[in-house]
């Protein structure tokens, strides 16, 4: 029997996408589950819908200020139940999804958090994200995107991942590790981090690729570079110790350089300035797979690049 479970659905101006979210949630006959509705400041009615086409759900306006990890904690903070799982306002939940995961969760002790497989609403056999790595770059490894149902069958067998912003949590182990880090503003890491720092407090993520999500085909562009970029480095800054940056320094210095050149030619070289700016300031990277720089000759250039860099990864890691 699976514990009580809450679904937090974060919501900024989700009008016209939230409406499936919730027809999806209504579906789902588990005992236990809780809906809880998060507005992070939204200015097109969608509180309001929500409230008067689900006057059952709270709707919890948390804040104004773009802070994805803030309202994250908020659910983590306020969730009536130990497991909550955290739901975009454009995500469509298989109904036996959250189910599943808890049953991976309880598989095994000590399980920080559990993802399931994400293909896309359009095309339902193609795969939008999957198992998370990180790189020792500290870019987002290989996630199976654009690849197809068929060609990586869907398993009922847990394995490791480093989870992204959609994922059933363990509140009380999250609270233990101080939950989301709120100095990364949206993009690459702003959600990992926490994963990766539960995996060094010895904390365990796991990925259920048969549990399924239904995402929309996302529009590539540059909009969170920014953030992107600054959360890269404070990546780095703070989870790399001093002799793990010494280590990996030759392959991190030709990977800024090379990043240096493809920022100048795509136009954001002052978008990387600002980001370091940011991180000097102490305000509070790499681009997450299927983006605007992973195809053509990018691709072909990264690839040959990842080779190279697994072997070194090989030779210093018993060091570290």
């Amino acid at each position: 029997m699976i514990p009580p479970y809450t679904i937090a659905v974060l919501n900024f101006n989700g009008m016209g996408k939230i409406g499936p979210t919730l027809e999806a949630l209504a579906k789902i006959s588990d005992e236990g589950c809780h809906v809880m509705v998060l507005d992070n400041g939204s200015t097109d009615g969608s509180p309001d819908w929500v409230r008067a086409n689900y006057p059952e759900l709270p709707v919890h306006v948390t804040a104004d200020d773009g802070n994805l990890p803030r309202v994250r904690n908020y659910a983590l903070q306020h969730a009536p139940t130990r497991y909550m799982m955290l739901c975009d306002n454009d995500l469509v939940l298989d109904p036996a999804c959250p189910a599943r995961l808890l049953a991976a969760m309880q598989s095994r002790p000590d399980v920080l958090a559990c993802t399931p497989r994400m293909v896309y609403v359009e095309e339902p056999e193609i795969i939008h994200n999957d198992v998370g790595r990180v790189h020792f770059l500290a870019v987002s490894g290989r996630s199976e995107r654009g690849r197809t149902v068929r060609e990586v069958p869907p398993s009922d067998a847990p394995v490791p991942t480093v989870p992204g912003g959609i994922a059933m949590i363990d509140r009380e182990l999250a609270a233990r590790i101080g939950r989301f880090d709120d100095v990364y503003p949206f993009g690459w890491g702003c959600d990992a981090e926490l994963y990766v720092r539960g995996s060094i407090a010895g904390l365990h993520s796991l990925h259920l690729s048969s549990a399924l999500t239904y995402h929309p085909v996302p529009a590539h562009g540059f909009a969170r570079a920014e953030g992107q970029i600054h959360n890269r480095y404070r990546f780095i800054l703070t989870m790399y110790s001093g002799r793990a940056l010494l280590l990996l320094a030759p392959p991190l210095l030709l990977f800024e350089a090379a990043l240096v050149v493809l920022f100048a030619f795509k136009g954001l070289t002052g978008t990387q300035a600002r980001s370091i700016a940011r991180i000097w300031r102490g305000r509070a990277g790499g681009f997450s797979g299927g983006g605007p720089l992973s195809s053509g000759p990018v691709a072909w250039i990264g690839g040959l690049g990842n080779a190279l860099l697994r072997g070194y990864w090989g030779l210093v890691r018993r060091l570290l």
